[in-house]
């Protein structure tokens, strides 16, 4: 993990931080997990799953359930998912989103389409997650995943 730049403040002053022991965020993240196990994919929040699949293997908690659907949550593969439900409906993702879901299959690929389109907005409003040891909680030394 690349550490950050001594000399830029990553922080948003007007924004409030927690600090927290990672044995806390690990609890939480394995409950978020279960989430994902148990509902997925309805119910599913975008920009929760780009956290959890970033956190997940930084912390050494292995991998999201969904990484065997995504892989590495990277841009160009939910603008593939995108693309390949335009070039299968031949229509632009705007009139796929209004387009009526009769069958389970549109059903599905819709709710793709909905969530690949969430996930590259979310990925546009990230806010950026650092490690920081407890002996030295400086921002400027700690590591951004």
């Amino acid at each position: 993990m690349p550490l950050i730049n001594s000399t830029v403040n990553p922080l948003n002053p007007d924004e409030e931080y927690v600090v927290l022991p990672v044995s806390i965020l690990e609890k939480l993240i394995r409950y978020s997990m279960s989430f994902c196990e148990n509902r997925c994919p309805p119910g599913r929040d975008p920009g929760t799953c780009i956290y959890l699949t970033k956190l997940a293997p930084a912390l050494g908690l292995g991998r999201t359930p969904c990484y065997s659907d995504y892989g590495i949550y990277r841009r160009e593969n939910f603008e593939r998912i995108i693309k390949n439900t335009e070039s299968k409906y031949r229509l632009d993702r705007v009139s796929l989103l209004k387009m009526k879901r009769s069958t389970l299959e549109a059903r599905t690929d819709f709710m793709e389409l909905e969530f690949a389109i969430g996930v590259l907005k979310s990925m546009d409003e990230a806010k950026p997650i650092y490690i920081v040891r407890g002996e030295d909680l400086n921002i400027r030394n700690a590591k951004r995943i």
